[in-house]
């Protein structure tokens, strides 16, 4: 018989790693707490899409994962989700027993080397002085949502430009 693990006691702190994974997120019995998490995106339909199908595979329903296609580049993806996080402080100083604050935020976008955006790197620092998380695809996003139908045996290369 495996011993149980035992809980901190109520009056002590836990320091949240900056990153959950799956594990933390995963119903527990009792639980009924909705961890709300943002997610803007650079496409406006597949990464949707995709990030709603995790959240069902994985089956997290006390995650609220807030999900918006911005379309645009990584610099208004980043703008978006400052102005997303300061409507949902204000939503939580209205109804605090009904909204919580985003406990995450990630931004989604693609950086192809051949094509990348002139503002990439003010848009990291943006991010990084607002604490908001970085999904960077390189090659585009949808190769690696086609990587969950098909197996990949080759390096994937860009044409060049000229």
């Amino acid at each position: 018989m495996a011993a149980k693990k035992k809980k901190p006691h109520k009056d002590v702190q836990r320091e949240n790693p900056p990153i959950k994974g799956l594990d933390d997120l995963s119903r527990r019995a009792g639980a009924n707490i909705r961890r709300p998490v943002l997610i803007v995106c650079e496409g406006e339909k597949t990464e949707q899409i995709y990030f709603h199908a995790l959240r069902s595979h994985y089956r997290l329903p006390n995650l609220e994962v807030v999900i918006y296609g911005e379309g645009g580049g990584p610099l208004k993806v980043i703008r978006r989700a400052i102005e997303l996080d300061r409507e949902r402080r204000r939503e939580v100083r209205q109804r605090p027993r009904d909204v919580a604050v985003f406990e995450e935020m990630w931004c989604v976008f693609d950086r192809e080397a051949n094509n990348e955006p002139s503002n990439f790197v003010d848009a990291v620092k943006l991010a990084e002085e607002h604490k908001i998380h970085l999904a960077i695809s390189n090659p585009c996003f949808e190769y690696w949502y086609l990587l969950h139908l098909s197996r990949a045996i080759a390096a994937f290369t860009m044409p060049p430009i000229y």
